[in-house]
């Protein structure tokens, strides 16, 4: 099961009940539970802040690698 049909769940709420507080067709939010399509950023954001979960929880493909660019430290030599 995915992450947001999870959460879907927990809030005891049926696809339609989501998609009319998101905005977002039913169709497209059944895709995104069954894993065969990925939403596009702005619409993961949306969802990830409905929910009150970090992004990459709910959607593992936007984890992030690096929160921050390496840091280098000069040579001592």
């Amino acid at each position: 099961m995915s992450k947001l049909k999870e959460l879907r769940l927990e809030r005891k709420m049926t696809l339609k009940q989501l998609s009319d507080v998101l905005g977002i067709p039913i169709g497209t939010l059944g895709n995104y539970e069954q894993n065969f399509r990925s939403p596009r950023f702005p619409t993961a954001n949306k969802i990830a802040a409905y929910f009150e979960r970090p992004i990459e929880e709910i959607f593992p493909e936007y984890q992030r690698t690096s929160p921050y660019p390496k840091h280098t430290t000069a040579s001592k030599n």
